[in-house]
């Protein structure tokens, strides 16, 4: 059992020392994934909000034309004016 006791202690030196040593670069690393997902993140954002506002001016315009156009098939049926002359 002392054997193992020993191994296991250099392991755990050996670990120590390996993320004393690697700490500022794996924290970059971390730091700089974050910093990608943030700046995916706030682009989805922005693009869908611009989506958004789009799509609902969208539905917007095609239900203003479907109401006017059931609107003006209530209508009666126009003939082309033709303007009299007056001659006074």
């Amino acid at each position: 059992m002392p054997f193992l006791t020993r191994f296991y202690r250099k392991l755990l030196n050996l670990e120590i020392s390996n993320v004393e040593t690697y700490w500022a670069e794996n924290t970059e690393v971390r730091i700089r994934n974050l910093m990608s997902t943030a700046k995916e993140q706030i682009e989805y954002k922005s693009v869908h909000g611009d989506y958004l506002s789009i799509r609902n001016n969208a539905l917007l315009n095609v239900s203003l034309l479907r109401l006017s156009s059931s609107f003006l098939s209530k209508l009666p049926s126009r003939t082309t004016f033709t303007p009299e002359l007056r001659i006074s």
